[in-house]
Order: structure tokens, then C-alpha cells, then sequence
């Protein structure tokens, strides 16, 4: 059952709510006897009367006889004559007041007995009835809660489907589109960056060992080959960086077919651009290659190299270590050997254009030199003094001279270098400013035999006589 005043769920059997303390079944008997024992207490309080001299003033009349007994309690209209008593004891009057409050809880716990016993609880009946009906309504409610949650879930579900599917089918289109746009300007961009590779040999022809292939790049492309047939790629083709010379070793037998494969990659990625196949024969050269007059080795005085082939040929060499064509020097005369390790290298042609194998030899000409480099600097500051581009003080630590116009000169070893087969030491002279700031630099070279000195002139890491 639920309370009356605050609507908290209490126990049927409670007579007070536990939770605001207010009467959970009070009739209307018992709201006149609360209000009847009220009058009563005060009246003992003030004045309490003898009980043999209370006399009923209104008769209650039952089935039409006349009810003569005490009526304690009484109608609202009746009244009650008292007869003058004697002053009472204080200790009476307690006495009389605690009497009359037993009787007064007496009568509360009587009457709320016999309500509990004898008195149906309508109103808690009609209270569990409503408690239960709202139980059941909230339960489908609830239900009707989640089946409606659910076909919301659901619908949505559907939706995000739907457009997940309608998602994919525009990116696929425009993939498609852009697969398509792409597919058509791709050879308009090829045909734009595509290199030309360019090669000394054709396809179909037949050639004589010792071949040399040239091959050109028209944007400046990397250029990696292969001589085997297969595809060459950047880390497993061979990257070109001379002519290719093939010789008699490169053949297998008198003659073998060849397939020469290029492609062009770009400097700054790995991206071929171009491509070229040549297929074509080369055969073992029967041409003899020139003989040296003097075998590879280490010298240390110069000795002349004769060159010979056989008759109605043409030599041709060279001097640098390159692989010698018929544009290489033509020999007509003995070779004067070169100071330090330096490679001879001749071929032979004859009339009708055959090529020899290329003979090679190694020629370290070691000569002592006849002044050693200190003399070689004094030879260089008497030679600035004599030219009053420095005075006559000593250097600093630094090996900087005072120059007549105020200015510094500062000597520096420029190591060596060999001009027309002789040896030079080169020394570096540099003229510095008040502020420290080099404004020119001269070139002096010494013949390490003579001890001569020379102004030379540099070109790039090479050095030549001015």
C-alpha cells in the first residue's frame, strides 16, 4: 500500500509511515475520541472531578429504552453537570492525568486492532490494483520502448548501408574516369619525355673484333646495358660510362651473335625513359695486333717505344689508357716513354678497314729528380726578391712575406706535375690584402732536373706552361 501524505510503498500491517510518520488507517470513531480525550485531559488538569459525582446530562436512547450507564465519551451535544468537590491532593491529580492517558492509548491501540482485524482495506486494494496495473502499463511501455529502439537500429543500419554502397559506386566511377583521363595522356606524356638512345652498331650488320660501341643519351639520361639478352636494371645492368670495346676474347668460336640492350633512367630516380635493342655479329678479328719494341715495366731512364704491324696496316695509340680507334693518334715515328705509370695501347687497320686486337703495355719510367723541393722553393722566393715582389725580411710562421707596396705574399706547395714528360714542382704564391683577403695567386713550376723556374697556368686539375 502507498501512504497518503508522502506516497512511499509501505507494509499493509504498519499503523505509521515509516518514512513521514503519518496514521496509515485512522476512522472517524477514532478522530472524535482523540478530539473528546483532549477536552477530557484539560478538564482533569484544571479541576478534576469526583467520578460518584459525574452525572450523565443527556440520556442515550437505544431502541427506544433509555441508557442510563456513564458515558464517558458522550454526543457533541451533550453536557455534563458537576457538582462542587473539594480541593484534591496535587498527587491525586498526577495519578487522575496518567489515568486518564492509559485509557486514551488503550482506546488508540483497541480501535487500530480492530481495524486491522474486522475493517477491509478498501483503499489499499484499489492502491495494489493501480500499483499493478501501472507495473504492467510501464512493462509495455518498456517493451514497446525497445521494439520501437530496435526498428529505429534497424532502419538506420539500412540507411548506412545504402549509402556506403552508394559511396563505393561513386568512387568507382570516378576512378574509372580518372583511370581512363590518365590512360589517354599517358603517351602524349611518354611521346614528350621518352629519350633516344643512340648507338654506333645496327642491327643486322656484321662486325670485326676489336668493336668499340659508342652510345649517346639525347636528354643526358643514365645509361645502363647488357650484352646478354637480358633486361638491364639499374643495380643488375652495367652502367656506361666509356665505349664498350669487345675483342676476340668476347667470342666464342670464329663469330657470335650479340644482343645489345640499353635502357635511359633519370639522374634523380629510378625511372627508365628509354630504350634501345641491337642484335648483331661479331667475329674474331685475323688481323694481328701491333707489336712494342719494349715490354711493360719500370724504367728509370726514358727509352723510345717502337710500334710494328703487318704490312699495308695502319697503327693507331694511344697514350692515356683510353682504347685507341682510327681517330686515335696515328704512329709514324717512336714513342718517347712518359714519366711515371702511364698505359700504351695501339691497334692495326688495314685496307679494308679490319680492325686488330689491341695490344697493351704498362710503362712506369721512375727518374730521379736533381734538386729536391727545398731547393725548388728557394729557387722560387730568389726568384720573387729579383722580381721585388717581396723584400728581404723573413717569413712568419705562416711562410708570409712583406710585399713592397704594403701588401703580404704567401708561398704554398702545389705538389707536382708532369708538362710534356718533365717533372715540376708547383708552388703557389698567393698576394694578400691589408685585410687578410687573397686578391691574386701565381702558379711557379721548377724542373725537378734543371731547378728552371716557370710561370704556369692552370686549366681545371692540369697545369701547363704559360
Amino acid at each position: 500500500m502507498l501512504c497518503k501524505e508522502c506516497g512511499a510503498d509501505v507494509n499493509s500491517s504498519e499503523v505509521f509511515c515509516p518514512n513521514c510518520g503519518a496514521p496509515l488507517r485512522v476512522t472517524a470513531d477514532y478522530d472524535f475520541i482523540q478530539a473528546e480525550i483532549g477536552v477530557k485531559v484539560d478538564q482533569v488538569l484544571n479541576d478534576p472531578p469526583e467520578e460518584e459525582d459525574v452525572k450523565p446530562a443527556v440520556s442515550d436512547t437505544v431502541n427506544g429504552n433509555q441508557n442510563k450507564s456513564l458515558n464517558i465519551i458522550g454526543a457533541k451535544t451533550s453536557k455534563i453537570e458537576r457538582a462542587p468537590a473539594p480541593e484534591k491532593k496535587a498527587s491525586e491529580k498526577k495519578e487522575n492525568v496518567e489515568n486518564t492517558i492509559a485509557v486514551t492509548r488503550t482506546l488508540f491501540i483497541k480501535d487500530s486492532i480492530f481495524a486491522d482485524e474486522d475493517t477491509p482495506d478498501t483503499d489499499e486494494e484499489e492502491k495494489e490494483a493501480e500499483r499493478k496495473e501501472r507495473e504492467k502499463s510501464y512493462r509495455i511501455s518498456r517493451d514497446e520502448r525497445k521494439r520501437r529502439a530496435a526498428e529505429r537500429a534497424k532502419k538506420k543500419r539500412k540507411r548506412l548501408i545504402l549509402i556506403i554502397l552508394i559511396a563505393v559506386i561513386v568512387i568507382g566511377a570516378a576512378v574509372g574516369i580518372i583511370l581512363a583521363v590518365n590512360e589517354k595522356k599517358q603517351p602524349e606524356e611518354q611521346a614528350e619525355t621518352q629519350d633516344h638512345i643512340t648507338c654506333s652498331v645496327e642491327s643486322g650488320q656484321t662486325y670485326s673484333a676489336p668493336l668499340e660501341i659508342t652510345l649517346w643519351s639525347d636528354q643526358d639520361n643514365r645509361l645502363v646495358y647488357t650484352l646478354d639478352g637480358t633486361e638491364p636494371g639499374v643495380s643488375t645492368g652495367t652502367k656506361y660510362a666509356q665505349p664498350i670495346l669487345l675483342t676476340n676474347d668476347d667470342i666464342t668460336g670464329e663469330s657470335q651473335d650479340m644482343t645489345l640492350i640499353v635502357y635511359a633512367y633519370k639522374k634523380d630516380a629510378s625511372i627508365k625513359v628509354g630504350e634501345s635493342r641491337v642484335s648483331f655479329t661479331l667475329t674474331k678479328s685475323q688481323l694481328a695486333p701491333p707489336v712494342m719494341s719494349i715490354e711493360g715495366g719500370d724504367y728509370s731512364e726514358p727509352v723510345p717505344i717502337s710500334l710494328s704491324a703487318g704490312e699495308g696496316t695502319t697503327i693507331y695509340y694511344t697514350y692515356d689508357g683510353s682504347t685507341p680507334t682510327v681517330n686515335s693518334t696515328k704512329y709514324t715515328e717512336p714513342i718517347e716513354m712518359k714519366r711515371g705509370n702511364n698505359i700504351l695501347s695501339a691497334i692495326a687497320v688495314d685496307s679494308a678497314g679490319t680492325v686488330s686486337e689491341v695490344s697493351s703495355a704498362v710503362y712506369n719510367l721512375q727518374i730521379w729528380s736533381n734538386i729536391s723541393y727545398e731547393e725548388a722553393y728557394a729557387n722560387v722566393i730568389y726568384t720573387l726578391k729579383e722580381q721585388g715582389l717581396i723584400d728581404n725580411s723573413d717569413p712568419d710562421s705562416n711562410n708570409n712575406y712583406k710585399a713592397p707596396d704594403g701588401g703580404t705574399r704567401r708561398v704554398i706547395n702545389g705538389g707536382e706535375a708532369v708538362i710534356d714528360n718533365t717533372k715540376y714542382y708547383v708552388i703557389q704564391v698567393d698576394y694578400l690584402n691589408d685585410s687578410g683577403n687573397v686578391q691574386a695567386t701565381t702558379y711557379f713550376g721548377v724542373n725537378d732536373q734543371t731547378g728552371n723556374v716557370f710561370i704556369l697556368n692552370r686549366s681545371g686539375m692540369t697545369f701547363v706552361l704559360a
